[in-house]
């Protein structure tokens, strides 16, 4: 589960229909940033403080695409999908949808920020299409195990108090804090999971040659959000 902030109304989600899903010749400059990371890194939150701030300060359109917020919009959320399709069902459908949303990007001279889903790496041959196809300006966000596991916690916690009792709760972080059956992992458990998650995809952003690096805790505290702001909203003009 990976849906990082709530509903967004400037947010375009309809990525079969987004200008940017036609082909369009190159542009000289890529004025496409992708913000990649995995679970909880802040990737979402920072995309929608640089969206206001473009509305806000009247620097023109910005197109922005979120994969999880365009794959769990019509069921309420990555949470809420899990639970009406059941897990098998959900899993196959998310990772259709997020093929769909790499190739549904293509070259654009327009400003553009791609906030991809942290399994959105994985799906290949499409995100090295991407890649190639689009030549974004990556910003990798790291996060901690240590602070990875406390922020999914939180979420997991929030969602099954808010879904205690309804079929197929807690389902959406199946293999990580609980196994097929529903049952719980222990912390010791559920960090190794993660861990082996983390390591898997730890290569994958790498290998996109990120221009900068941010860290979750620092974005949090505010100690480099003004700059990280910055960076990307000079990428993108």
């Amino acid at each position: 589960m990976d849906n990082e902030t709530g509903d967004n109304p400037e947010v375009d989600r309809s990525f079969a229909k987004r200008p940017d899903a036609v082909a369009a010749a190159p542009a000289s400059h890529s004025k496409t940033v992708a913000l990649v990371g995995f679970s909880c890194s802040g990737k979402s939150t920072l995309g929608k403080r640089i969206l206001n701030a473009f509305k806000q300060s009247a620097l023109g359109p910005l197109i922005y695409c979120d994969s999880d917020d365009e794959i769990g919009e019509p069921f309420g959320g990555i949470a809420e999908l899990y639970m009406n399709l059941g897990y098998d069902a959900a899993l196959k459908y998310v990772g259709e949808k997020e093929r769909a949303f790499l190739n549904a990007l293509q070259p654009s001279g327009a400003p553009r920020l791609v906030v991809p889903g942290p399994n959105v790496v994985l799906r290949d041959p499409e995100w090295q299409g991407f890649l190639r196809r689009v030549q974004p300006i990556i910003y990798y966000l790291t996060i901690s195990l240590g602070e990875c596991y406390r922020r999914l916690r939180r979420r997991d916690t929030a969602a099954m108090k808010k879904y205690a009792g309804k079929a197929n709760a807690g389902c959406w972080n199946r293999g990580v804090f609980r196994n097929e059956n529903g049952a719980e992992f222990s912390e010791a458990e559920a960090k190794s999971h993660l861990e082996s998650n983390m390591q898997i995809q730890l290569g994958l952003y790498k290998a996109a040659n990120p221009k900068l690096t941010f860290d979750a805790k620092e974005l949090e505290k505010g100690a480099r959000l003004g700059e990280a702001m910055n960076q990307v909203r000079g990428d993108l003009l």
